[in-house]
């Protein structure tokens, strides 16, 4: 499953479980989700190199 899905996956969740997200907080959702994205995503690449180690 690409990032992209993932993204719009969480943020279709987060709009069933906020009722509505309001368009003017989307975008900040969206960013929010993208560096969370970026945190996990480095994170496993660390641990990945720590393996190799």
């Amino acid at each position: 499953m690409t990032r992209e899905r993932k993204i719009q996956i969480m943020m279709e969740l987060l709009d069933e479980q906020a009722v509505s997200i309001p368009a003017y907080l989307e975008e900040d959702y969206q960013r929010a989700i993208d560096a969370a994205f970026q945190k996990i995503e480095k994170l496993e690449a660390q641990e990945v190199q720590a393996k190799k180690n």
